[in-house]
């Protein structure tokens, strides 16, 4: 790996389009004859065009995978928010049936090529997904259909996980294509933010639990958003952008950061602010000194900054005091207390997939935990004992090993997106950091969903880069010709 020094990356493709196969056309002629039938025989018209157009973005995404991953990274951000309106089972939301999508443009594409292409991290990501389906069947023996219903959910996600990890390593066949993705991942918090600042504008309303007004933006609310918006910003300083004008570059963090600032995310604050200490620190101390100051004055200025940042209050939230305890230091260590307690019942496998909402003992005021309806752990490492044990706890530790230790070699390794791996590097080790300190970034699809994209991106341009490599140092060989199998010189012949 460190052999790589100079490498000629091949240009950008026009299309991103497959080479269409029998199976392709097939598949795409029968979901368009579904799409027709839907429109003559269902009773309601939004179910018919709901159908048509989940036949018409599977089609697509047959024909055009790359350009439906991009469709894929773009929309879902915009799409958090409606992920808690369901049809009766948690996966059967909009997000939900993206990521379904998602999965089973994957598998085709992944079936329909010639050689199959080992990608670096897929296995243990795929472990992830396997021990927690798992613990998906262990939470329905523990605790019943409701809590296995939502674990089936949560199992359609972390697949299409895997999915947009896998499809995005496929796709990328080049150095310039990983770069375009990383433009796609940074735009996609476009939408959000604009969304994010109208609602300041306008006036966001300060729920009955918080003492500040916060902003969601599009997503379900200011945790995920802020998370989301840290992510975001650091792809907008450090990530391979080149291809965006500096002044919308610039423009466009303003406003990132505006958002960040308002959302009062602690996950999200914690995020950018160690990113930007861990990145900016090697070349620009004078920038990291700058940012450090600033904070200092916006937390003297601001009392709600210096409340969110320094929260006091009860650690023993009632009716009346509710939001004082529940946003302290306190509460969140005795609400980990409370689940470590009931994890060392059963330490070994957990009591199941999503189950912590069941087996939290703390609720909210007026709402009873064995429905579903106690606090969530706020803590991944938490989070993963209570629901999947030990076992599952070693699984996901093992990905954020290796998933560490890969984008570590890429970025040590002389090619031109060793920049940019040592981003991801830094963001993956602070979702670790954050997710045992503040909160739980696995959770959140959309910045997970943006994270494996450009880490299976950088994968897709490494193994061409390789390749190309490897194929420059045949050439170079004496005695190559192309097409032709390589033949030791017959003995005495004078070949050297």
């Amino acid at each position: 790996m460190r052999g790589l020094r100079a490498v000629t990356l091949p240009a950008l493709q026009p299309t991103g389009a497959m080479p269409t196969t029998g199976i392709q056309a097939g598949l795409t002629l029968g979901l368009s004859v579904l799409a027709g039938l839907a429109l003559v025989l269902s009773p309601d018209w939004w179910i018919a065009f709901g159908l048509l157009g989940v036949a018409a973005l599977t089609a697509f995404g047959l024909i055009q995978p790359a350009l439906f991953l991009a469709l894929f990274l773009i929309v879902r951000p915009v799409l958090d928010q409606f992920s808690q309106v369901t049809a009766g089972v948690p996966s059967a939301n909009v997000g939900g049936a993206l990521g379904g999508l998602l999965l089973a443009v994957t598998i085709v594409v992944l079936a329909l090529r010639r050689r199959g292409v080992r990608v670096p991290g897929t296995a243990p990501l795929v472990a992830v997904a396997l021990v927690s389906a798992l613990a998906a069947v262990l939470a329905q023996y523990e605790l019943g259909s409701q809590v296995g219903t939502r674990a089936i959910g949560e199992i359609v996600r972390l697949a299409a996980l895997v999915a947009v990890f896998v499809l995005a390593a496929h796709m990328t066949t080049s150095e310039a294509k990983a770069r375009t993705l990383f433009v796609v991942v940074a735009l996609s918090a476009l939408v959000p933010t604009c969304w994010g600042i109208g609602e300041f504008i306008v006036g966001a309303p300060t729920k009955e639990t918080e003492t500040v007004a916060r902003i969601s933006g599009t997503f379900t609310g200011p945790v995920p958003f802020g998370a989301f918006l840290a992510f975001a910003a650091l792809l907008l300083i450090f990530g391979p952008l080149e291809r965006l004008p500096g002044w919308f570059r610039w423009t466009f963090l303003a406003l990132t950061l505006f958002a960040l600032m308002e959302s009062f995310s602690r996950v999200g604050w914690v995020l950018f602010l160690l990113g930007m200490v861990i990145l900016a620190w090697p070349k620009q101390k004078r920038l990291v000194v700058a940012i450090v100051a600033g904070v200092v004055i916006v937390m003297l200025v601001s009392p709600d900054v210096r409340q969110r940042a320094l929260p006091v209050g009860s650690d023993e939230p009632t009716a009346s005091s509710s939001s004082a305890g529940y946003e302290s230091f306190g509460w969140r260590l005795e609400n980990w207390g409370g689940l470590l307690e009931q994890w060392s019942e059963k330490p070994l496998l957990g009591y199941g997939l999503d189950s912590t909402t069941f087996v939290n003992t703390r609720a909210p005021v007026g709402f009873d935990s064995a429905t579903g309806g106690g606090f969530a752990a706020h803590n991944m490492i938490v989070r993963i004992l209570v629901e999947g044990g030990v076992v599952l706890l070693i699984v996901y530790l093992a990905y954020f090993a290796f998933v560490i230790r890969r984008m570590w070699r890429l970025s040590r390794a002389a090619w031109p997106l060793a920049d940019a791996a040592r981003l991801l590097m830094v963001v993956w080790c602070l979702t670790l950091v954050t997710g045992a300190t503040t909160d739980d970034p696995f959770t959140l699809t959309a910045v997970m969903v943006g994270m494996l994209a450009l880490t299976g991106a950088l994968e897709g341009a490494w193994r061409s880069a390789t390749l190309e490599q490897r194929a420059s140092a045949r050439a170079e060989a004496p005695g190559y010709r192309p097409g032709a199998f390589w033949r030791p010189a017959a003995p005495g012949s004078g070949a050297g």
